[in-house]
């Protein structure tokens, strides 16, 4: 893994997973992770930057099937609240 300050962002690098590989739970398949919080080599000020990242698949999404925006999320959440 690698991860470095480049134009303003935070550009991390994986390895790619191939084939991809079942998640822990099995409800994923992973195509690329840092296997948990890693330290890495760039700091801001003269502390470490830490990294925990995952990229998925999930195997039983139909194709074409779009997630829920975000405001309808939202929206949801604010309705089932307990007041």
């Amino acid at each position: 893994m690698n991860a470095r300050f480049r134009k303003g962002m935070l550009v991390i690098t994986l390895p790619v997973i191939d084939p991809p590989k079942p998640s822990k739970s099995g409800k994923r398949l992973l195509v690329a992770t840092s296997r948990g919080v890693r330290r890495t080599s760039s700091r801001i000020g003269k502390k470490p930057v830490y990294v925990n990242a995952n990229a998925f698949v999930r195997p039983n999404e139909q194709q074409g099937k779009k997630e829920p925006e975000i405001s309808k999320i939202n929206a949801l959440r604010k309705r089932t609240r307990k007041r």
